[in-house]
């Protein structure tokens, strides 16, 4: 007789992996909101303040309000639509987030070598443009670099699969 060894199976779901998809879901919701209310700030400010303080030409403005509003909404919209999947633990959900946390950590990296590169420019940058591109540079790299990298681990994580493959 015999006797086949114990071989582990996929995770199965369980409750923690719920809890954080729903702790992940709500972060996600709170930062599209953020970023789509930042996009209508952006907008109105460039509008008015170079609109009407500076006179600057109508297409300039538009340029900048347009390029604004795309990438706050792009970003803002992007959030919210996975952070509301991920909270329904819908299976498209973690695809999702696993692809598009991957876009803005590439955009990140890239900006990260940008930030890095104007620091060996010929005549770089003085001890006051420094401290403002410190700050800059964190802010950036929150964004585009650690929260990506967040999201994509936790969404690769097993018992998160799991979950996902379960609600199918």
């Amino acid at each position: 007789m015999d006797v086949l060894p114990d071989v582990p199976g996929p995770p199965k779901p369980n409750q923690d992996s719920r809890t954080t998809l729903k702790v992940v879901g709500i972060i996600q919701i709170i930062l599209g909101s953020l970023s789509l209310f930042s996009g209508l700030m952006y907008t109105v400010t460039i509008g008015t303040t170079l609109g009407f303080a500076r006179g600057m030409p109508g297409s300039a403005i538009a340029v900048m309000m347009g390029s604004g509003l795309f990438f706050y909404g792009v970003g803002g919209g992007s959030l919210l639509t996975l952070g509301i999947g991920t909270l329904r633990v819908r299976p498209w959900a973690r695809m999702f987030g696993i692809m598009s946390s991957s876009i803005a950590l590439g955009i990140g990296l890239l900006a990260v070598a940008a930030f890095v590169a104007t620091l060996f420019m010929p005549g770089g940058p003085g001890t006051a443009e420094l401290f403002i591109m410190a700050i800059v540079f964190a802010f950036v790299f929150l964004i585009f670099v650690a929260m990506p990298v967040f999201f994509v681990v936790i969404y690769t994580r097993p018992a998160i699969r799991a979950t996902f493959e379960a609600n199918r």
